[in-house]
């Protein structure tokens, strides 16, 4: 698990950790040589938006060289930086993610029917965003502009691409040919690399309904997320108009997901007959749904009490009632972890989009065996999806959604907000 920070500037960075998987050599990792210039780093680091306290580093350090420490007598956040200093813990910036944002959102290409690229900068190879198995680096012009002549791309999609990584000439506009010249010097100078993901779209048993101009029509069902093509001219299928109603179809086909190797096999055992991960979710959804916070959290301590499930409290998790910008502002999550891979999470003074409401979110576990360990990046790496009302799976947060819509569109935020709304519940009170 990537452990990624926020500096007091906003800047991004990866703290690379003794045992993790080592990190590609073409990126270098920052030299601290002052110990009192590394420990002022060190304070002031955030993970997500909360501040990483002492207890954090007293867990890391622990990590490091199992010695105990205590948060009054000992000077933790001087141990932090000496490691830092030695290297043992090495640090590397990501200049790539956006300053206010921990999400990444970079355009995908579809190649085929099964195959889709992503052109992302190289260092969101340093998150756990993107598959490392899957990346392609060119060394030559030739094998670069040959790469990019086979994807048949159009001005616009090389516009969309070259838009967010290179700037446009003085008066807003860049030909063709010179997007095109952009974008391999951007693959030979390392500064932007190809990831390539493979699209999952489970059949439907008989074709979409999607409303038009002309009232209610059926189209084929798209081949991976909105890249299927029209049975009488081989064109790609545009989305629906209404971002809500393409939510609901994307849902019910599987294309809203962007899905890797595990999050795939546990698409497929959630789904099988009877579930082989996650069937309390199943089960717990639709009752979920009509309880209000009282009873939500009488029904979730019987849930413990009878042995079902355990109940961990995660604490410093950040509270919206304090103001987006006020990280000393904190809330205890509670978290309910049953054997089966479904997890409940209950925040009672809600999230940043839902403030003051408590909510709650039904999650299922990639490994169902292992407890989550919280913090902030743990949604990246421990949780496969999150499950709606209706017992479907949906993203658990926008990194992992298929929009098929134009980033920057009132479309795209209609349709994230949508499917972020579906995974995200509050509770009467």
């Amino acid at each position: 698990m990537s452990l990624l920070v926020l500096n007091n500037g906003h800047r991004h960075y990866r703290l690379h950790l003794p045992g993790e998987r080592p990190v590609d050599r073409v990126f270098k990792p920052l030299e601290f040589h002052d110990l009192h210039f590394a420990e002022a780093f060190v304070r002031g680091l955030c993970s997500s938006i909360s501040r990483m306290e002492g207890y954090e580093w007293i867990r890391i350090l622990y990590g490091i060289d199992q010695k105990p420490r205590n948060l009054y007598n000992d000077n933790v956040y001087e141990d932090a930086a000496g490691f830092i200093v030695r290297g043992t813990i090495r640090v590397y910036l990501i200049p790539h993610l956006t300053q206010h944002h921990w999400t990444v959102h970079y355009p995908h290409v579809p190649a085929d029917k099964d195959m889709q690229y992503h052109f992302i900068p190289a260092s969101l190879l340093l998150t756990d965003y993107f598959p490392r198995d899957n990346v392609r680096i060119f060394r030559d012009h030739g094998s670069a502009e040959q790469f990019v002549q086979s994807l048949n791309l159009t001005d616009a999609q090389i516009e969309v691409i070259i838009r967010i990584h290179v700037s446009p000439t003085a008066d807003g506009s860049v030909r063709s040919s010179a997007q095109m010249t952009a974008l391999l010097i951007a693959l030979l100078a390392k500064s932007e690399v190809v990831v390539e993901k493979t699209m999952i779209a489970a059949a439907p048993a008989k074709p979409l309904e999607f409303e038009s101009a002309n009232g209610p029509g059926n189209k084929p069902m798209t081949l991976g997320p909105h890249v299927g093509a029209s049975a009488v001219n081989n064109k790609p299928v545009s989305p629906s108009p209404n971002p809500k109603l393409q939510a609901e179809n994307d849902i019910k086909n599987g294309n809203v997901h962007k899905l890797d190797k595990d999050t795939k096999q546990v698409y497929d055992d959630y789904n099988s007959n009877p579930p082989k991960i996650g069937g309390t979710a199943k089960e717990l959804a639709p009752k979920l749904a009509k309880m209000n916070e009282k009873e939500f959290t009488e029904f979730m301590d019987k849930e413990v009490k009878a042995g079902k499930c355990t109940m961990t409290p995660e604490h410093g998790v950040p509270s919206p009632l304090g103001g987006y910008q006020n990280i000393r502002s904190h809330q205890t999550m509670l978290k309910y972890e049953y054997p089966d891979g479904t997890m409940v999470r209950y925040k009672p003074e809600g999230d940043f989009i839902r403030v003051g409401q408590p909510t709650y979110s039904i999650e299922v576990k990639k490994f169902p065996l292992k407890v989550d360990p919280g913090g902030s990046n743990s949604v990246h790496t421990d949780v496969a999806f999150k499950v709606d009302e209706r017992a479907r799976l949906v993203p658990k947060h926008p990194q992992y959604l298929n929009n098929p819509y134009m980033e920057g569109t009132e479309e795209y935020k209609m349709y994230t907000n949508t499917m972020m709304d579906f995974g995200h519940k509050t509770l009467p009170m």
